[in-house]
């Protein structure tokens, strides 16, 4: 049985970073000129703010004479660490000090970032990603090196980040023609950063590590038949074309919202979207480190004198966030499978103890999964099979040899994790609290729609919480934080990727509001049959109501189901009221409680099993005429009702399989018999309602019931 509670972990789960303690760097000479910095904005632009004397300059140089802020000695540069590379022995006030200057000049004007040096190694996609699309530069994108160089080399003008909201909303269709788009009924809607004319077959094309690239043929050749993987070998590095089109998305950094991803059938199926969004992150930790590694050689030898800006305020890059505890053992072992063949006992250190936390008991798992002998649908088996734990936290840390799990947050790479973990630990309130989310880069979040069946308030508080600004130093060189991490804009280079089975308003809320990445978004946008055509034949009526706005959609709704529908309802048995939002269940609930003479049943998600039973039993029995009956319980359960004769849709149901599900329920009660001539299915919808019913009515049908003079539709 899901567990629909959390359970809190012990804190040796994912114990606090420790701060490390490094030796003071030599100061230096005082005599000496002051070294140019890439702090310090370019003095060759017009704007005030770029001229020495302006408010960031002058808190720079008194910083950096009042030894509050250091240039590390040679021999911190030389650290083995690849993300720290020396750390002053002072208070951490001077972070704050000096982004706050740089985002609000003494004028009251907006700073404008300063200029970002462009690798030479990647000056083929400067025109790609600063002012307007260069056409000439689509072949170009991916040949070899790959957009991460060019990603947060990108310089944002003060007018691109005034103009930003007006500019996401900007999408245009992509070439369905030139990309021979594999999806059945969707098409991609893309904005900001010109695409390819074709997308490559090869992950080399791709910028892809070598090493990388030989894993996933190998991971890819085990998996499959002999015969299958010679044939994929031969043409293409990827196991279908809807993974080629995926992986060139992530690989454009360009956020992306796809909700056309459907439950799986068996929990040990292979996921090639999944697998396609992990070895880009693998492969955005790995050039991320061979910068920085590169960069400290160069200063061990002495060959630059300006530290490089390579680096966020701490070290994790990469956030996944997963409903289940079930869900994460699968992609941390397809993480640590994709990254590294386990030739070695500590190829995965702390593998035990994670497979001791994380894993399941398929014997029970058998049991809590059948209901009296009728087996669950094979979807929800495979959704929850396995531990259903929702409160977890796991840090990660990659290197060239071995995958660490269980390490500190401050000394990870990667962290893994479910909403409500991360939202609890958000809601303590104390400083720095955060901290660990300031410079995340890659935000993975899949089955967007099991969080939205769990609170989508915690993923909403989570990315609220991403990429501010530390309230600690937490051991990181100052010196070579990107500009635009002290500038506040660090939002603006973080790549969202968000999975989910069907699109929905809180998501696309989410999607357009919180994420924000300057390569711009692309978003599937499926055409929906609908479910109507393979519904059980009862006279299905669909009553549209039309609110003035959606704060009154909930009083226009009750009112229309105490005044239109109750009337018939109160004196009939086995109606069922099927409600999505907890919300209105509870209104209904205590509406009904009110109502002289009603015999009804009310269960939802928050209702004890025994409670649930009861309630079933006397409603199939008939002693209680009308059962409310929440989604979240359906989804958590998927109880078979007996004795429905009638539903109530007051509202439709985010999933519309579930459509399908309680109409085969239907029974007659005069004979018993499956599906009588007599039932009916009332759902209530207005304009709000949109995409719940293009999902059971499907988009041209719902478009039209939209726009219609009538008001009622009846299906047969």
């Amino acid at each position: 049985m899901p567990h629909l509670t959390s359970k809190r972990l012990g804190s040796d789960s994912v114990p606090e970073a420790s701060a490390k303690r490094v030796a003071k760097s030599e100061r230096n000479d005082a005599s000496a000129a002051t070294p140019v910095s890439p702090l310090i904005p370019d003095s060759s632009g017009e704007d005030e703010e770029q001229q020495p004397g302006s408010a960031a300059y002058a808190t720079f140089r008194r910083l950096l004479q009042s030894g509050t802020t250091k240039r590390p000695s040679k021999q911190s540069r030389s650290s083995s660490s690849l993300h720290r590379a020396g750390r002053p022995e002072s208070n951490n006030s001077h972070i704050k000090d000096l982004t706050s200057h740089a985002q609000q000049p003494e004028d009251g004007s907006k700073p404008a970032l300063g200029n970002v040096h462009i690798p030479a190694q990647c000056a083929s996609f400067a025109g790609l990603h600063s002012g307007p699309p260069n056409n000439t530069l689509q072949a170009q994108a991916f040949k070899g090196v790959g957009l991460y160089s060019a990603h947060p080399a990108r310089d944002m003008s003060l007018q691109e980040l005034k103009a930003w909201p007006v500019e996401r909303t900007a999408v245009a269709k992509l070439d369905q023609l030139a990309w021979d788009l594999p999806w059945n009924d969707a098409t991609w809607l893309t904005s900001g950063t010109p695409l390819p004319s074709q997308f490559p077959q090869q992950l080399a094309q791709l910028g892809i590590k070598e090493r990388l690239v030989n894993r996933w043929l190998e991971a890819a050749a085990e998996a499959a038949a002999p015969g299958a993987a010679a044939a994929q070998a031969a043409s293409s590095d990827f196991q279908g074309q809807q993974q080629a089109v995926f992986m060139a998305l992530c690989s454009s950094y360009k956020d992306i919202l796809h909700p056309v991803r459907p439950y799986p059938t068996r929990h040990d199926d292979l996921d090639p979207i999944m697998d396609a969004a992990l070895l880009h992150c693998l492969n955005h930790l790995a050039t991320a480190a061979a910068r920085i590694k590169k960069n400290n050689d160069l200063l061990k030898a002495g060959e630059t004198h300006d530290p490089p800006r390579d680096q966020g305020f701490v070290r994790p890059k990469v956030l996944i966030l997963l409903p289940l505890r079930s869900m994460a053992e699968r992609v941390v072992l397809r993480l640590a499978t994709l990254a590294q063949k386990e030739t070695r006992t500590d190829s995965i250190q702390n593998k035990p103890r994670f497979l001791r936390e994380f894993a399941f008991d398929a014997d029970a798992d058998a049991d809590d999964l059948q209901q009296k002998g009728r087996p669950k649908p094979a979807d929800h088996q495979a959704l929850f099979r396995g531990n259903t734990d929702d409160h977890y936290k796991l840090g990660i840390k990659t290197t060239r040899g071995s995958i660490r799990l269980y390490t500190e947050f401050y000394d990870s790479d990667i962290i893994v994790a479910s909403p409500l973990a991360l939202a609890s630990q958000l809601e303590e309130g104390k400083e720095g609290t955060a901290d660990f989310l300031a410079s995340i880069e890659i935000a993975l979040v899949d089955r967007c729609d099991v969080m939205q069946m769990q609170n989508w308030s915690h993923v909403v508080r989570v990315f609220e919480a991403l990429n501010r600004t530390p309230s600690e130093q937490h051991g990181t060189d100052i010196m070579r934080i990107w500009e635009w991490a002290l500038g506040g804009h660090a939002k603006f280079y973080r790549q969202n990727i968000l999975l989910s089975s069907f699109a929905s308003a809180p998501l696309n809320a989410l999607f357009h509001r919180l994420c924000c990445s300057h390569a711009g978004c692309a978003r599937l946008s499926p055409l929906y049959k609908g479910v109507l055509g393979s519904a059980e034949q009862a006279r299905q009526v669909f009553e549209r109501i039309s609110p003035a706005a959606l704060t009154a959609d909930a009083d226009a709704r009750f009112n229309h189901f105490r005044k239109a529908l109750w009337p018939s309802l109160k004196d009939r048995s086995g109606q069922l009221v099927f409600v999505s939002s907890y919300f209105d269940f509870v209104r209904l609930r205590n509406w009904l409680a009110e109502q002289d003479g009603a015999s009804w049943g009310a269960v939802s998600e928050y209702t004890e099993a025994p409670e649930v039973a009861r309630a079933r039993s006397l409603f199939a029995k008939g002693r209680t005429r009308i059962l409310l009956y929440t989604e979240r319980l359906h989804f958590y359960f998927r109880h078979h009702l007996r004795g429905v004769q009638d539903i109530v849709f007051y509202q439709l149901p985010e999933h519309a399989s579930y459509f399908n599900e309680l109409l085969h329920m239907m029974t007659d009660g005069r004979s018993g018999t499956q599906q009588l001539a007599h039932a009916t299915a009332t759902s209530i919808f207005s304009q709000f309602d949109s995409l719940a019913l293009q999902h059971v009515c499907g988009t041209k049908r719902a478009k039209r019931m939209l726009k219609a003079d009538s008001a009622a539709f009846m299906f047969c």
